[in-house]
Order: C-alpha cells, then sequence, then structure tokens
C-alpha cells in the first residue's frame, strides 16, 4: 500500500549566499560572545559593527530563533540609516551588500517560523537592492528564497519560475556549489509535479557535484530528495537506505531540521508498510524537535500523517483530531497542497463513518485546491475517493467518470517504464562511483 501523502514541504537548499558572503564565524562558546559584545561596543565604523551583530546572529542559523531576528534587525536598521543618506557610491554599495545579508537572513528566519508573506517581504527587497547593484550572485539567491517560498506554499509553477531564474544566474557565477544548489530546488519542484524521472536527473547532477566538492549537508539534502523518489515508486528499501545516508550526516551535524526531514520520510515508508507504531515513532521524534526548537514545517505533514495511522487502525476520533490539527496549520502556513492533502484524508475518514455528504463536500474541496496546485498525487487521492463516494450515493455515472481520472493519473504516477528510467540512471550512478572508488586504488 502506498503512502496517501508525500511532504508538502521538503528541506530545500537555503542561503547557500548567506553563508557565503561574509564568514559568520559560528561562536560556539560563551567568552566567545563575551568578547564580541565587547567588540560591538568598541566598534569605530558601523560597518564593523554590522559584521559583528551578523557573527552574534550567525549562531542562530539552522533553526527557528528570535535572537536570531533581534541580532539582524539591527543589522538592518543601521545599514538603512547609511542607505538613506546622502553618501558616496562606494558606501551605498557596501551598506546595500551588508542589507541584502540582514534581508535575507530576516527572511529565512521568517520561513523557519512559517510567516511565509513576511519573508516574502524582506525576500523580494533584498532582490530590489541586488538588481540595483546588478549583483548576480544576490539575485540568483533572492530568486531562490522566493521560489522555496512558493513551493511551500505549494505554487509550483511560480516556484519554478524563480528558480530556473536563480539557475540561470547561478550558471553566470563561479560557484558550482550554488548551481547544483538550484538543481535541487528545481528537481524537488518536478517531484511534487510527479515528474519524477525529470526530477531524479536534478538531483543526480547535484549529487555528483557536492560529493565532488566534499559538501556533506548539501548531499545529505540530495540523499532525503531521492529517497522520496524511491519512496513514491514504492521501492521501500532502496527509500531507507537514502533517508538512512541522509539522517546519518544530519546526526553528525546536529542539524535538527534535517533529521525532521529523515524521520518524515522513514515515518512514511513505514506508513506503506502498514507498519503504523514504528511510523507514529518516527512521527513523534518529530513533535519532539518542533517542542524543543519551534522548527514547524514539518508539523503538519507530521500530524496527518499521525492521524492517518490512526485512521488505518480504527481509531477514528484520534485521526481526526490529528487531522484537525494539522488543517489548522496548513491553513495559517497558506500551504495550500497541505490543505487539499488534508481535506482528502478527512474525506475518506467522513466516507468510512458512512456520512457521505460530508464526504463529498471535503472531497470537492480538496479536488478544487489541487487543481489549482497542479499537483498530480493529491488529484489522483480526490479522485480515487470521489468514486468511492459516488458508488456509495448510488450514482453510477459520476462514479465511473472520477473512477476514469483516478486511472488515467494512475498511470502517470506509477508505471513501470518511468520506475525503469529512474532504476537505470541510479545504476548508472552507483557504477561510475564505484569506477572513480577502484581508481584511487590504481
Amino acid at each position: 500500500m502506498q503512502s496517501p501523502f508525500r511532504n508538502s514541504v521538503n528541506i530545500l537548499i537555503v542561503s547557500v549566499f548567506l553563508f557565503l558572503l561574509y564568514d559568520p564565524g559560528f561562536c560556539q562558546t560563551e567568552s566567545e560572545v563575551k568578547n564580541l559584545r565587547k567588540q560591538l561596543n568598541k566598534s569605530q565604523s558601523d560597518t564593523s559593527r554590522i559584521k559583528t551583530l551578523f557573527q552574534l546572529g550567525g549562531r542562530f542559523l539552522s533553526g527557528p530563533s528570535d535572537s536570531l531576528l533581534f541580532y539582524y534587525t539591527r543589522a538592518l536598521n543601521i545599514a538603512d540609516k547609511h542607505i538613506k543618506q546622502d553618501i558616496g557610491q562606494e558606501e551605498i554599495f557596501t551598506y546595500k551588500k551588508l542589507a541584502i545579508r540582514a534581508l535575507i537572513g530576516i527572511g529565512i528566519e521568517h520561513f523557519y517560523q512559517s510567516n511565509y508573506e513576511e519573508a516574502l517581504v524582506y525576500y523580494f527587497k533584498a532582490l530590489d537592492y541586488s538588481k540595483e547593484l546588478n549583483d548576480i550572485d544576490c539575485m540568483s539567491e533572492c530568486y531562490s528564497e522566493v521560489g522555496i517560498v512558493y513551493n511551500n506554499q505549494g505554487k509550483y509553477d511560480q516556484s519554478l519560475e524563480y528558480h530556473l531564474k536563480a539557475l540561470e544566474f547561478a550558471k553566470q557565477g563561479i560557484d558550482d556549489s550554488w548551481v547544483a544548489s538550484c538543481n535541487v530546488n528545481i528537481g524537488n519542484i518536478y517531484r511534487d509535479k510527479a515528474y519524477y524521472t525529470v526530477a531524479y536527473n536534478y538531483y543526480i547532477k547535484a549529487l555528483q557535484t557536492f560529493e565532488k566538492l566534499g559538501h556533506k549537508r548539501r548531499m545529505a539534502a540530495c540523499f532525503l530528495s531521492i529517497g522520496d523518489i524511491f519512496n513514491e515508486q514504492h521501492d521501500f528499501n532502496t527509500a531507507l537506505e537514502y533517508f538512512g545516508r541522509a539522517f546519518q550526516i544530519y546526526s553528525s551535524t546536529g542539524d535538527n531540521a534535517g533529521q525532521a526531514e529523515c524521520y518524515s520520510g522513514i515515518g512514511d515508508v513505514y506508513l506503506s508498510l502498514d507498519e503504523y507504531s514504528i511510523a507514529r515513532e518516527n512521527f513523534n521524534e518529530i513533535l519532539r524537535i518542533s517542542k524543543e526548537t519551534g522548527y514547524t514545517h514539518e508539523l503538519d505533514d507530521c500530524l496527518k500523517s499521525i492521524g492517518y495511522s490512526y485512521k488505518m487502525e480504527g481509531d477514528y476520533d484520534k485521526a481526526n483530531e490529528f487531522y484537525k490539527k494539522a488543517l489548522q496549520i496548513s491553513r495559517q502556513e497558506g500551504d495550500k497542497a497541505g490543505i487539499a492533502e488534508i481535506l482528502g484524508s478527512m474525506a475518506k475518514l467522513a466516507y468510512l463513518q458512512n456520512d457521505f455528504g460530508k464526504a463529498l463536500n471535503l472531497a470537492n474541496q480538496s479536488l478544487e485546491i489541487s487543481n489549482q496546485t497542479k499537483r498530480l498525487q493529491t488529484s489522483f487521492n480526490a479522485y480515487r475517493i470521489l468514486s468511492e463516494i459516488h458508488e456509495k450515493r448510488d450514482d453510477p455515472q459520476k462514479a465511473l467518470q472520477a473512477f476514469k481520472k483516478y486511472s488515467g493519473l494512475k498511470d502517470s504516477l506509477f508505471n513501470s517504464e518511468k520506475y525503469r528510467a529512474i532504476t537505470e540512471i541510479e545504476t548508472k550512478y552507483k557504477t561510475e562511483k564505484k569506477e572513480q572508488q577502484l581508481e584511487l586504488f590504481t
């Protein structure tokens, strides 16, 4: 049995530029923090003061933190003060570059807190400054960040448009790792739109670059995405292999958000294998991480998956409780893809409780939204439950119409030719990697 959902949110390659523009000099000890605060008070220039604020805030880049907002907003206010003054072009250039970094950092923090509209405000302002400076690296990063937000809102066509722009400018630069990061982001969109072979090609291309450069955490992001592909194609052993490789890297680097993504993927596999208690063990780890860190991106997916596990065990009250919590979060985030998935799950639950009127209403809502996002998997699920509902309501014509739509999408989503194309790319990738390793010993 296939899991009824795949996460509408995936950890995308975020903020490469943020780490490269200036070395944040991540502080690990209290004494280093104290020294930076002293340095901040003694700074003779605003540029050095801003950079110190970046160092203080940079400690919190890996997850939700109001502390990052505090330091980066202070840095942005100082930069904006100078930009508004009648100063020389060279100084304006310097302060706009600093402002871009602050804006992207603040935008990423709002993204982590699922404040998507706020994040877009900061990203677009950073993009405006980048265009004024004709800075292709900054423009590429800004386009990418906007694309990430749109992807998490289920606006896949808009997301793809911005990610393709990001890739276009990335190729004009000299950073191969950033080009690869853009490829991952584009691959994620094609995966969500069910173009699995296209997505897989983007992932492998990116993974080969990251392996060459030794970028472990970005390799982990690729492993996660590739795991998703194999999970969608019901190759659960290979999916678990890739999720495990990603988890090993994220654990070694202390990346809580990445670990949450891994738990989500592993949990989905065990849902598909009807191992509901094992699945919940993984989803409960996401709840733990969310409680400890404030990271919310996996929360709605996690809650609806827990709800699904209870539904499959026949505990409809618990299932409905978790679905409602998940729906509230997805609506707060403006995540149309997530809303459509949850409404479809609630429709199935109402159907099982013989409330066919409610089930029909929920299924139609799910289908309407999924057609807006053009996410085939969600439409597939909606047509399936609609066919079942119409049959129970003794409307064979509508049941047949929905079933034909469902069958057509099933052929698009799952077929042997598509899976064979993916496995051929996988075999070629593994063979080339083994050959490279053998060359090291000859």
